[in-house]
């Protein structure tokens, strides 16, 4: 769309300039001419008589007159002219003198611009930048880039809080409690050992009358609090404490369940365990004072720093609910998933997330211009979930994630259903055909709720209520705005994924596809940047045949192209190394559309170095008392005339002691109707001998008659442009720097390196007229001579042979050599027979 608006207004503003800008000129000019004759009628009337005061007003008056109709004379050159000379003769023979030194500078900057454009170039990832790098919207991005990735198992004793210090005593209240560990294991789950932790163990000589009991349960993930009883605890209990007078245990309610991260400091081993806090207890052993007795009771697990590893073992606590543990932990294993458990890295609020769909079939298209207005999916027929196996399968899709799937949370609307289809309904799963599958799915999709979500919205029912199509949702561990590498491998994973549920599902559920944003926008930032030097070489060959088809010259036109293909490299160095920017789309756009500001003024340039005409080519001998006493502006330009002195013999176009003077115009009929066919052939032939010359003078020609528009055309370019430059969006300020960038690098190859390739290499002729002229030699040659030419060719004479490369004469001159007889002879005499002579003339 950008691209088609840009196109748009080219040929916009071609329109208006062809149309209305002529116009324009004309009416200017009658207005100037009637403005002057106004003004110069004034100026003639006769002066009145009157006071000293009054005349002086009046010369106040006529000087002022002659300086406006002055200004308005259509034909005054003004400050063209001046552009005109500085770049025709100060830049066009500064740069012939070290012509090829300009171009061996010009092509060693692009050379090493294109390096270190290549060797700073990085990839923009994520939504192109809207605000500037200062902006609190980026300056958050930036905070927000610290949390990208985390380990819930990585914390740092340095870096904790007094918060987090305390999880580090497994007795005080907390989520997660950590605690360093010997790799020792004690206990199994159905018969923990228990040891004291931060005490001592209770001994006669400490004194004490009672003790107030802390116990913690330390077993395998999946341990709850209800796995533990409060008989359990005060049996625990009673046989560390056989003498206790009384026992009394705290209420099963006050049960609390935690994590507790275990770390083995020698092996670097980490595990994950559940730590059970159980009820206090209090025991009475008699008279004394109440002390504290703290202690883990450890299933299975390495017991933790703290612990005295020489102390005995005070008590075994017995779970009854063991085996209620083992139950709970397998049926985990087969209702939850199969695959093993991922960690994830990515904060919740930064996830990339996955739709499956199921019953949707892709028909829509995307037009190139504008939104679509069309539906882009339709339904399936073929979809039929009331189908056992069709439920089966999808179920068992949105339970099972292989781990490279990097799924961290699936938001799957069966799964909810065939729990409350089986629990709260208690039918058998899956639904059986007399149960009436649709009816069922559409009270629940009504009904209930898929963890916070409304069930009805990732459910499509028809009008008679039958499920017509749905989709899961699978929150990934990846970044949103990672990029495209990235998210392209992502892509494929689950491509791969869903290829195989397909192939293996049954014609009910068959036709399962995936959709992401980070797909789409990975996909089109990849097929941006692949396509980047495709899309280059594509519009460096629109610029080769443009200026083909304006120049009607194959040379010229590579010429264009290479300077073009600098210009492009300078603008790449501009955006990756000056300004330091991510390639991007906005920084592949620009590459690709700003090429028609980079061919504009090399095709100017290039046009009018062609398409001028030379006429009235003079060599000369030059004496070298004269040169000395000519001024240098009189000798290279009088008039329209162009004189070659010191310029041409700087570039050695003419031999020593010679002079060319030569005439260039933009009219070929005035050439035409000036120069004879003689004259024409002598300008050639001068021409061949000096085609150094014929470029320079060329070269300069353009620049004295396009230079200044280049330049101004620049001005005006980064004038509107500049406006961009301060703008908040970044977009624009891209935009805007780009525009500047370009327009410099343009403005400045068009007028120093473009002229000196074309002073060393430019052509001095038309392409094809050259190839027609050669196409017609080389019929000439094919063709058979005339008898006549056959016959007389011992007796034809040159009388100036012609030299090489000469073109054809149209006529053909003879000298008859008529039989010469003397006065009065008569009869038969033997005398020679009569002969032609043919003429070939040349300069």
């Amino acid at each position: 769309e950008f691209g088609f608006f840009m196109g748009v207004c080219v040929c916009l503003a071609w329109l208006i300039v062809f149309l209305a800008y002529p116009a324009t000129l004309v009416f200017g000019e009658r207005l100037h001419m009637c403005l002057r004759r106004c003004l110069m009628g004034q100026m003639m009337q006769p002066q009145g008589g009157g006071v000293r005061r009054a005349s002086t007003i009046q010369v106040a008056r006529r000087k002022s007159m002659v300086a406006l109709a002055d200004a308005l004379d259509p034909e005054k050159k003004g400050v063209g002219a001046a552009h005109g000379s500085f770049l025709g003769d100060y830049l066009a023979t500064g740069i012939g003198k070290i012509k090829f030194l300009t171009l061996l500078i010009f092509c060693s900057l692009s050379g090493f611009q294109g390096w270190m454009a290549v060797t700073h170039m990085e990839q923009a990832t994520g939504v192109p930048q809207l605000f500037p790098d200062d902006h609190n919207q980026e300056v958050l991005k930036d905070y927000n880039s610290l949390f990208d990735s985390y380990s819930p198992l990585d914390f740092d004793n340095s870096k904790y809080t007094e918060f987090a210090l305390k999880c580090s005593n497994v007795f005080r209240a907390c989520d997660l409690h950590k605690c360093e560990t010997f790799g020792e294991r004690l206990g199994n789950l159905s018969n923990c050992e228990c040891v004291p932790y931060l005490t001592g163990a209770p001994s006669a000589a400490k004194g004490c009358g009672s003790y107030k009991i802390k116990t913690g349960v330390v077993g395998r993930d999946g341990l709850e609090a209800k796995h533990l009883r409060r008989a359990d605890v005060e049996q625990l209990v009673r046989d560390e404490f056989p003498t206790a007078t009384a026992v009394s245990v705290g209420a099963e309610a006050s049960m609390t369940a935690s994590r507790l991260e275990t770390l083995h400091w020698d092996s670097g081993e980490e595990y994950l365990a559940s730590l059970v806090q159980a009820p206090e207890a209090t025991v009475k052993l008699g008279e004394g004072p109440q002390c504290a007795l703290d202690q883990l009771c450890y299933c299975g697990q390495q017991a933790c720093e703290g612990t005295d590893r020489n102390s005995p073992v005070l008590g075994r606590l017995r779970l009854d609910g063991a085996a209620k543990v083992e139950e709970a932990a397998a049926r985990r294993l087969q209702s939850v998933s199969t695959t093993t458990a991922y960690v994830p890295t990515v904060l919740p609020e930064f996830r990339a997330d996955v739709l499956i769909m199921f019953g949707f079939t892709v028909v829509g298209t995307n037009p190139m211009l504008g939104v679509s207005k069309e539906v882009p999916y339709s339904f399936s027929s073929s979809f039929r979930l009331e189908d056992p196996w069709a439920q089966r399968r999808s179920l068992d899709l949105c339970r099972n994630y292989p781990q490279e799937l990097k799924v961290v949370t699936s938001i799957c609307w069966l799964d909810g259903f065939q729990t409350w289809w089986t629990k709260d309904k208690g039918e058998e799963w899956p639904v059986r055909p007399n149960k009436d599958f649709h009816a069922q799915a559409w009270f629940y999709a009504n009904n209930k709720k898929t963890m916070s979500y409304e069930t009805i919205q990732f459910v499509w029912f028809t009008e008679d209520q039958k499920v017509k199509g749905m989709y899961f949702q699978a929150i990934l561990d990846v970044n949103r705005n990672a990029g495209s590498s990235i998210g392209f491998e992502a892509m494929k994973t689950w491509d791969k994924h869903i290829a195989a549920f397909n192939s293996q599902a049954e014609a009910a559920v068959k036709g399962v596809w995936h959709a992401s944003k980070l797909w789409v926008t990975s996909e089109a930032e990849k097929v941006i940047l692949d396509s980047t030097l495709v899309t280059l070489c594509i519009s460096f060959g629109c610029v080769f045949l443009g200026v083909l088809v304006f120049t009607r010259s194959a040379h010229l036109a590579i010429i264009v192209m290479s300077i073009v293909m600098m210009i492009v490299i300078g603008l790449l160095f501009f955006m990756t190394v000056i300004m330091r920017w991510a390639i991007g789309a906005i920084e592949v756009l620009s590459l690709i559309v700003f090429v028609g500001f980079a061919v504009d003024y090399c095709l100017h340039l290039a046009h009018k170095y062609h398409s001028c005409h030379i006429t009235d080519v003079e060599e000369e001998e030059e004496e070298e008392e004269n040169q000395e006493d000519v001024p240098v502006g009189l000798m290279t330009s009088i008039g329209r005339k162009s004189m070659t002195l010191a310029a041409a013999a700087a570039h050695g176009g003419l031999a020593t002691g010679k002079r060319l003077s030569m005439k260039i115009t933009d009219n070929p009929m005035e050439m035409g109707r000036k120069e004879s066919d003689e004259k024409r052939q002598l300008n050639k032939k001068v021409l061949s001998r000096n085609r150094s010359s014929e470029r320079f003078e060329r070269a300069r020609y353009a620049l004295e008659r396009i230079g200044g528009s280049i330049v101004g055309s620049a001005l005006t370019t980064i004038g509107s442009a500049a406006f961009l430059l301060p703008c908040t969006m970044h977009i624009f300020f891209k935009l805007g720097a780009v525009v500047c960038g370009v327009t410099v690098y343009a403005v400045i190859f068009a007028l120093i390196p473009l002229p000196a390739i074309l002073m060393c290499f430019g052509p001095c002729g038309h392409d094809f007229k050259s190839i027609l002229h050669l196409l017609g030699r080389a019929a000439q040659n094919i063709m058979p001579e005339d008898e006549d030419d056959e016959d007389d060719e011992d007796h034809i004479s040159s009388v100036a042979p012609a030299p090489e490369g000469d073109t054809l004469v149209a006529h053909r001159r003879y000298v008859l050599n008529m039989p010469a007889k003397g006065m009065g002879q008569f009869g038969e005499h033997e005398t020679p027979p009569p002969t032609r002579t043919r003429i070939v003339t040349s300069g």
